[in-house]
């Protein structure tokens, strides 16, 4: 992972040196002391962290020590529930299988919009939907995490959720060997044992199918769930939209991005793009994927009366390079 950093690193430096930019427009640095160092220093204004929530902390207790305290924007815990209703399961059950186990097992189960919960209902078509991605799992391969911390992480948040009721669907048994390689795991709890120590999250290759009887208890169930950064519903035609726009309501309440009838793992950097949610998936509004994610680098300053002449450029009434709101009016650029 820090060789992949460095080879990231080197490309972005590669690409802004060959359209005549300045030197140290990007720089990489390694450890946690660093990164405590960074935002203590005084030249610098923001930071962004992408991480635990324990993480957060110690990057924010460090800012705390400044004498002006910067923003920190952090990316931290996130469930991502996903709900597929009874018409979905009995219409498209192979295929939702399918895309739920390449989603929650894709990269390790190391990204921060893998899903880990799945409420699927307790009827043929959702029995015959968990069979299919039972097997799935059972004849999967191992799947190899960041680092030995991330894996023994994974191993104990994996057996506590277990000794908190979860029983084991599926998991591949793999033979020993080097790395840091785990077996993905299907977990199964019904909705009236659902825990909050079941509901956290499991960062790895791991989803917990949660199967309930009636749709009217989804609301009170998605309650329970810590905020994320998504939440997927999964519909047909059979299903009923007053139940559909009720879930909308409820994760509309608690998540930053409403996935239908997919999967919440492909982030697309976008204009349209919002990765964020309420805390602990997030701990502010901005997005930290697409291209608004620039504001939270973007300090505004109004000018109050000035004069023309001491204006930035793209305050200027003759200005028309860039699209601009002029009286409330959205002016086009003019290229």
């Amino acid at each position: 992972h820090p060789l992949t950093s460095h080879a990231s690193g080197e490309a972005i430096e590669l690409a802004v040196r060959g359209l005549g930019g300045p030197d140290g427009v990007i720089a990489l640095v390694y450890g946690e002391q660093a990164g405590r160092s960074l935002v203590r220093h005084p030249l610098v204004r923001a930071a962004a962290l992408t991480g635990s929530i324990g993480a957060a902390r110690a990057i924010q207790a460090a800012i705390d020590e400044r004498a002006d305290p910067i923003p920190l924007y952090a990316e931290l815990s996130s469930v991502n529930p996903i709900v597929v209703l009874p018409a979905a399961a009995a219409d498209r059950g192979d295929r939702i299988a399918e895309g739920l186990f390449a989603s929650f097992t894709g990269s390790g189960g190391q990204l921060c919009t893998k899903p880990g919960l799945a409420f699927i209902p307790a009827d043929p078509g959702g029995d015959h939907l968990v069979d299919s991605l039972r097997a799935r799992v059972a004849s999967s391969g191992g799947s190899v995490l960041l680092n030995e911390r991330v894996r023994d992480a994974f191993v104990s948040r994996a057996a506590a959720f277990e000794r908190a009721g979860a029983r084991v669907s599926a998991r591949p048994q793999l033979q020993p060997g080097a790395g840091f390689v785990v077996p993905p795991a299907l977990l199964e709890v019904g909705l009236p044992d659902l825990t909050a120590e079941i509901a956290d999250e499991c960062f790895g290759p791991l989803m917990v199918v949660v199967r309930y009887g009636d749709v009217a208890e989804l609301d009170a169930a998605l309650t329970a769930v810590p905020p994320s950064l998504t939440g997927s519903i999964h519909s047909a035609a059979g299903d009923d939209t007053a139940v559909v726009r009720g879930l909308v309501d409820v994760l509309a309440a608690r998540v930053g991005r409403i996935v239908f009838d997919g999967y919440p793992t492909g982030v697309r950097v976008s204009w349209a793009q919002h990765h964020g949610g309420p805390w602990p998936s997030t701990n502010a509004v901005h997005t930290s994927v697409g291209a608004t994610s620039l504001r939270r680098f973007l300090r505004p300053v109004a000018w109050q009366d000035a004069p023309e002449w001491i204006l930035p450029e793209e305050l200027r009434d003759e200005y028309r390079v860039i699209p601009r709101r002029v009286d409330g009016r959205l002016e086009p650029g003019v290229e």
